[in-house]
Order: structure tokens, then sequence, then C-alpha cells
């Protein structure tokens, strides 16, 4: 039950991790984008 309980909470903890990781590269990645229109409206 114990073992059973720590697996959960392991899994549940790894699947946070990863949807915290993605949603940060999704950040990043607009903000990188939204940067580049930036630098480009600048130079034209």
């Amino acid at each position: 039950m114990i073992k059973d309980l720590s697996a959960t909470t392991k899994l549940v903890k790894g699947l946070y991790l990863t949807v915290k990781r993605r949603r940060l590269e999704r950040i990043s990645i607009y903000i990188h984008f939204a940067f580049m229109s930036k630098f480009k409206y600048q130079i034209q």
C-alpha cells in the first residue's frame, strides 16, 4: 500500500514537471517570436 502510494506520487510529480517544462518552453518560444518581430520592425 505504502509502496503503491510512493509510486503514484512519483508519477504525479513526473507528470507535473513535464507539464511545467512544456509550458515554460511554449512561453520562451512565444517571447522569442515577440522579440524577433520587434527587432524586425526596428530594422525596417
